[in-house]
């Protein structure tokens, strides 16, 4: 007669939930261990605390990392119509905006909540504020031996590692998992913020602190174009933030952490090419000189309906314009110069955010040493899901959605009877 089970999640996140669930469905006896005071703190503080848990464009075009090449044999096991099935089979009703995800109450609770009730109706115990540590697990050739609280020890058939990355460390995710992976022979590719703001050298961020703008955002690594995004751009007065420089910010980290220089190019006026900006600018002159005004209209105002204002004075200062100076000797040159810098504004990063500020972080367990199932390839038994490993996705619920489609990756395959 087959034993029934024993597995360990250390790590009570959307994966390590979601292991633990589909672990216990599938017949295991299974304990997760929680460092904080309670599961599922990390899932409060996602989309804004609205918790955007999928997206319907779904595909590997929307992730980075080594494990894209295990991203589709994974996402298959668990895809978005199946977590969706899951949540409204078991009383969580779905809202879509606009493709993306969320539970109808727009509440992230709702999704812990779910979960809280799932660990009861499968029996799944939990031991919170416990945080276990790499000396704190022995493989023997039992299991896993795992020292609890007070010295109590637990032998275990399988582990599963979904103890998160480095980021928003407030909510338990400092990498001590990445401690415990190395301890079992794996190594870490660096582990960099991902989906922060950026820092950069601009003497003009805090005149530009506050403008929100829709653009277009070019990131160049050594003078070479890397990716391209599209979106509100936020400036502040340390840098620049918002949706699409978030998209970049993997990209412009490791450029950083290899010493190369590392530009964003910003297009304020995307749907205008430079060529009509400049006619418009011309027509708008000569409109002035026939009504004999150009010695009654500033720079300011011949350029203020193109951008917004803030941005305006920054461009005119870095044309050498004097923005209270009159049009009347203003060049055609001038205006190419205003429209190209409208076009091409370009800032130097300097840093990425801490991993404080970061949704996500980077890096993390490699692809391969991992097997399909993603079992670790050195240790029977020891199975990693989520954010440990090295895949990370784009605003939008791709996270979410890895950590879930992982964990059930895990769950299902370190739940085997043996």
């Amino acid at each position: 007669m087959s034993k029934q089970r024993k597995v360990a999640v250390i790590g009570g996140g959307a994966a390590g939930l979601m292991a633990a669930v589909t672990a216990a469905k599938n017949g295991a006896q299974v304990t997760i261990f929680e460092r904080n005071e309670k599961i599922g703190k990390k899932i409060l503080a996602t989309g804004n605390g609205k918790c955007n848990f999928s997206n319907e464009d779904l595909s590997v075009n929307h992730y980075a990392g080594s494990l894209k090449d295990k991203f589709q044999s994974v996402y298959e096991q668990f895809p978005r119509e199946s977590l969706k099935k899951y949540f409204m089979e078991n009383g969580m009703l779905i809202r879509d905006k606009k493709g993306y995800l969320y539970p109808n109450t727009e509440q992230a609770a709702t999704v812990v909540d779910f979960f809280l009730e799932q660990t009861k109706i499968y029996g799944i115990k939990t031991i919170t504020d416990c945080c276990i540590r790499p000396k704190d697990i022995i493989q023997t050739k039992n299991g896993f031996q795992i020292t609890i609280r007070q010295n109590k020890k637990e032998v275990f058939d399988s582990v599963i590692l979904t103890t998160g990355g480095v980021a928003a460390p407030k909510t338990g995710s400092d990498g001590i998992g990445f401690d415990i992976a190395k301890q079992f022979g794996h190594k870490i590719i660096p582990v960099i913020p991902s989906l922060v703001q950026l820092y950069t050298n601009d003497e003009n961020a805090k005149a530009l602190a506050g403008v929100r703008a829709d653009a277009d955002i070019e990131l160049l690594v050594d003078n070479k174009p890397v990716c391209e995004e599209y979106g509100e751009l936020q400036l502040t007065n340390y840098g620049v933030s918002g949706i699409p420089i978030f998209q970049l910010s993997r990209y412009a980290g490791y450029a950083l952490r290899e010493h190369k220089k590392v530009q964003v190019v910003i297009d304020f006026l995307r749907e205008y090419q430079e060529e009509a900006l400049v006619e418009q600018l011309k027509k708008q002159w000569k409109n002035y000189q026939s009504l004999q005004a150009l010695q009654k209209i500033t720079k300011e105002s011949f350029f203020h309906g193109f951008i917004n204002k803030k941005i305006t004075m920054v461009i005119l200062k870095k044309c050498n314009m004097k923005p209270t100076d009159t049009i009347e000797n203003l060049t055609e040159k001038d205006m190419v110069r205003f429209i190209q810098f409208c076009k091409a504004y370009v800032c130097e990063i300097t840093k990425t955010n801490s991993f404080e500020q970061a949704q996500v972080s980077a890096g993390g367990i490699p692809s391969n040493e991992v097997n399909e199932d993603l079992s670790s390839k050195f240790v029977k038994g020891l199975y990693f899901a989520g954010e440990i490993l090295d895949l990370d996705g784009r605003c939008g619920g791709y996270n979410l959605q890895w950590a879930f489609s992982s964990g059930y990756c895990a769950g299902m395959h370190a739940s085997g009877i043996l």
